[in-house]
């Protein structure tokens, strides 16, 4: 890929990567993302692989924000409400904690984004108490839910490509 034509960019265009379909090659997905992103790119189409792990990372990430509030330019809400309010924590045992790699603590992670991942268990009893004390909805589920509202999320927000004649706004 010529990473050149990404400085050509606009605010607004749509990405296509043609790898003419080769399962032996692929793009730095991650990386192309963020700087697509980054120059105000709206969307982008690879046509073959993505060689970063984003299927695994998708898993990871997904559970934790999909299905949850998303804010807009004119919300006014505090640094403790903007993380707590838009993402959701997955229960679980040390294992749930390894398969995400201690992800699933996504609230503690946005409030302390420095702190190590391991410290983050021990952090979220804190965090829970301090919000139900301030009144502060504090989203939490097993694994299995957080895939199944990840999952009911998608299936709404895909409604209109499957029937065009349905708003998005009835969901």
């Amino acid at each position: 890929m010529r990473w050149a034509v990404l400085d050509e960019v606009m605010p607004g265009d749509v990405l296509v990567v043609e790898a003419r379909g080769s399962h032996t090659t692929g793009c730095f997905g991650d990386m192309l993302v963020r700087y697509f992103k980054g120059r105000g790119g709206a969307g982008m189409v690879v046509d073959g692989r993505i060689r970063d792990g984003g299927a695994y990372m998708g898993c990871v990430f997904a559970p934790n924000h999909k299905g949850m509030p998303t804010l807009s330019a004119g919300d006014r809400l505090d640094y403790l409400r903007k993380q707590v309010l838009t993402s959701r924590n997955v229960r679980g045992s040390r294992f749930v904690d390894f398969l995400l790699g201690g992800l699933n603590y996504q609230i503690e992670h946005h409030l302390f984004p420095s702190m190590p991942r391991p410290n983050l268990r021990h952090a979220q009893h804190l965090v829970h108490r301090f919000c139900a004390s301030r009144g502060v909805s504090y989203s939490q589920c097993d694994l299995l839910s957080s895939y199944a509202q990840v999952l009911r999320h998608l299936h709404a927000v895909g409604m209109p490509l499957r029937h065009p004649s349905i708003s998005r706004n009835t969901s």
